[in-house]
């Protein structure tokens, strides 16, 4: 089965996960996305997300730009 069709058949979103200023962090296939100011964990380390960029190409895909909590 193609990604794709993993997509249709199960409702999930694929998630690019970018630091602002680091680049590419991961890629995950979730059901549920975070909205912007939504905390995130990567292994140990946490982030908040600041901007999200849907690909409308595919309609699947989202780009999240991450950068550390402020204190």
């Amino acid at each position: 089965m193609s990604l794709h069709e993993e997509l249709e058949k199960n409702k999930t979103t694929r998630v690019e996960v970018h630091h602002v200023s680091d680049g590419y962090l991961t890629t995950r296939v979730v059901k549920n996305t975070p909205a912007k100011g939504d905390w995130i964990s990567i292994g140990s380390d946490t982030y908040v997300v600041k901007l999200r960029i849907w690909n409308y190409s595919d309609g699947h895909t989202l780009k999240l730009i991450v950068e550390e909590p402020k204190d």
